[in-house]
């Protein structure tokens, strides 16, 4: 009986010796599994973020640049929209702590960005740069210190200046195939285009190329002036005369808001 007893009782040590060690090699089976899982859940996170973004950078545009070791965000709008709007400053409020998170707060940035043009096509972007100013926010904060604003402008200089070269080009054939009406703006938008130019270049040393162009701009903006004045003479039309002289100088300009610099 005693015998019996003993190896019962030998035979449930190594049943639970085994059980044990069955539950040990279940656990480390369970751990390795759960490891393999985080890491691929973790690289897939990583590969769906890299897709979004790489999705976001082919339909938006977005590009990432330090400036002054502060980040610099640079989106692109399309070259066909030559509008008005385009070259007017956007001031829109936007939280800098979206800056700096990918994907959705990027899509938040442009959503804000893109508001103010209202007959703008989001699947045809690409082509005139527009940029953000990290140089103008608090460190301690998070919002902007002044006026809570972020300035959106065609600030990168090279981009700046092919887009107002490129909308230069396209003003002047628009002043060739225009109405009378229709001329004054464009001359007067061609000559603030001009000033524009002439601004940039000067700031790159240019100083002949600027001096050019700013007479340039100073000239058609006198002869668009004056010849609207002989048409609403003619027409004897006296309201005309007094926005020729007054009034088309604010309504038609380009933005002569000084050009932010990275």
């Amino acid at each position: 009986m005693k015998r019996k007893k003993k190896k019962k009782m030998k035979m449930k040590m190594k049943m639970t010796k085994e059980k044990i060690e069955k539950k040990k090699k279940k656990k480390k089976k369970k751990r390795k599994r759960k490891m393999k899982m985080t890491k691929e859940k973790i690289e897939k996170k990583k590969m769906r973020r890299n897709h979004v973004f790489k999705k976001m950078k082919r339909r938006v545009g977005v590009e990432e640049g330090i400036a002054n070791e502060k980040r610099t965000t640079i989106m692109d709008l399309p070259d066909e929209i030559l509008r008005e709007e385009i070259l007017r400053k956007i001031r829109k409020p936007v939280d800098l702590w979206s800056m700096t998170r990918a994907t959705k707060h990027w899509n938040l940035l442009f959503k804000s960005m893109t508001n103010p043009f209202s007959g703008l096509d989001v699947s045809k972007l690409s082509g005139a740069r527009w940029c953000f100013n990290a140089n103008q926010y608090n460190k301690n904060s998070r919002s902007l210190s002044s006026a809570d604003t972020l300035a959106f402008w065609s600030v990168l200089k090279p981009a700046a200046i092919s887009f107002l070269e490129s909308l230069e080009t396209n003003l002047q054939s628009r002043l060739g195939s225009s109405s009378s009406g229709e001329r004054t703006k464009f001359g007067l938008q061609l000559a603030a285009a001009l000033t524009q130019l002439a601004d940039l270049y000067s700031s790159q040393g240019l100083s002949l190329k600027s001096d050019e162009l700013r007479t340039r701009s100073s000239l058609i903006k006198q002869r668009t002036l004056d010849c609207d004045r002989a048409s609403s003479r003619d027409s004897g039309d006296v309201e005309n005369q007094s926005i020729a002289s007054n009034g088309l100088k604010s309504d038609t300009n380009v933005s002569h808001a000084p050009i932010l610099s990275i």
